[in-house]
């Protein structure tokens, strides 16, 4: 478990909104809302982030970048408080439990959250079917023979298995590689995490949508202690004005390039029978997805 650094939450939501501030001067903090015990160091709220989840977080110049620290730093700097940045792996958790972290972003809903308290997504995400914006092709149909590239035994890959055919699925490496099929003509969709995938699509700068999702959609949440309701709430009004203002959107576009959005996306779900015989191996045989890199790259948008 890594501390990378303490940065100025402040700074950095002016960065993200692109608020401006005088020449020569450092922004002010607000006054603090919450406090020891509700967090466990005054005047620094603690977050914990997987950096093996770019682009949500990663390494970019020896540093912790990505969605969750950029948004970890304005909920930060909404409460008054200076940011921490801690990487967790995949235990936010145990991170929790023991002190280490105040809260945990990058938490999908569905995922065990024993002794945790998820708040309200703040970006969704879901098995998502890609294809090229320059292809007239919809949505697929299920149980047909189509070609579908996934990584290899990740979830998007059993959901192609399971919803369509093991003939339908196209075994990539990682998700790079499936979109490098799909620009080659080798699959004509991808199937991967949408979040993901945008981002891995948007570094090899191939014009992609998503036209379907497979099964339920979810999303990534911040995570605090279930006994802890005060920081719950604090850290949820922030994520609430935060989408409102437009901040979170922003922040989607530097890294994604566009916001993210399921609504239109046509809902695939493969058979009841094939679902319910399968689903307990599902969760036991695959592995994380994968953008390409575990580096988050250094040149997103700008915005």
């Amino acid at each position: 478990m890594t501390v990378v650094s303490v940065l100025c939450a402040c700074a950095i939501a002016l960065a993200m909104t692109g608020c401006s501030k005088n020449s020569g001067s450092a922004p002010e903090l607000k006054s603090s809302t919450v406090t020891s015990p509700t967090i466990g160091e005054n005047g620094t709220l603690r977050v914990g982030v997987n950096t093996s989840l770019s682009p949500l977080a990663g390494m970019g110049n020896s540093k912790i970048i990505g969605i969750d620290v950029d948004l970890a730093a304005a909920v930060a700097d909404s409460l008054g408080l200076k940011l921490q940045i801690v990487d967790t792996g995949s235990s936010p958790a145990k991170a929790i439990a023991n002190g280490t972290v105040d809260v945990a972003f990058g938490v999908e809903n569905g995922e065990s959250s024993s002794g945790l308290k998820l708040t309200s997504e703040y970006i969704p995400t879901a098995t998502a079917i890609f294809k090229l914006k320059s292809s007239n092709a919809s949505a697929p149909t299920v149980g047909s023979t189509t070609k579908i590239a996934a990584q290899a035994s990740s979830k998007s890959a059993w959901s192609v298995t399971n919803t369509f055919s093991s003939d339908s699925l196209v075994s990539s490496s990682d998700i790079a590689s499936a979109f490098q099929s799909l620009k080659s003509g080798e699959a004509d969709y991808v199937a991967a995490d949408a979040v993901f995938g945008t981002y891995a699509a948007s570094k090899a700068e191939i014009d992609v949508e998503i036209v379907a999702i497979i099964g339920s959609a979810s999303g990534y949440s911040a995570a605090v202690a279930e006994s802890n309701t005060e920081l719950y709430s604090a850290v949820s009004a922030a994520l609430t004005e935060l989408t409102n203002n437009g901040t979170v959107a922003v922040i989607q576009k530097k890294w994604l390039g566009n916001e993210i959005t399921l609504d239109d996306a046509t809902k695939l779900s493969g058979s009841s029978s094939s679902n319910s015989s399968s689903s307990s191996s599902s969760s036991s045989s695959t592995k994380s997805e994968s953008s390409g890199s575990k580096s988050v790259a250094t040149d997103a948008n700008s915005v």
